[in-house]
């Protein structure tokens, strides 16, 4: 038998965080094809990081009216 305690989390184990320090939630978005093909492109391949490029772009873009959308 052996002395070493069997299953438990692992040290640096599973993918790193998109902010460090931070949790992410999930959420189901439905998008019509052409979004989806568009965050696809944005994201290189991956809808949820298109999705979050996107609404980073949108955050820091200026309104017509000269008033910065940046709420957060």
């Amino acid at each position: 038998m052996t002395t070493k305690p069997r299953g438990g989390a692992r040290a640096g184990a599973g993918a790193p965080r998109l902010v460090p320090g931070q949790t992410t939630e999930p959420v189901q978005v439905r998008l019509d094809p052409a979004r989806k093909a568009k965050a696809l492109s944005i994201g290189d391949g991956n809808v949820a990081k298109g999705v979050r490029a996107a609404i980073d772009a949108y955050q820091t873009a200026i309104l017509p009216n000269g008033e910065n959308t940046n709420t957060c």
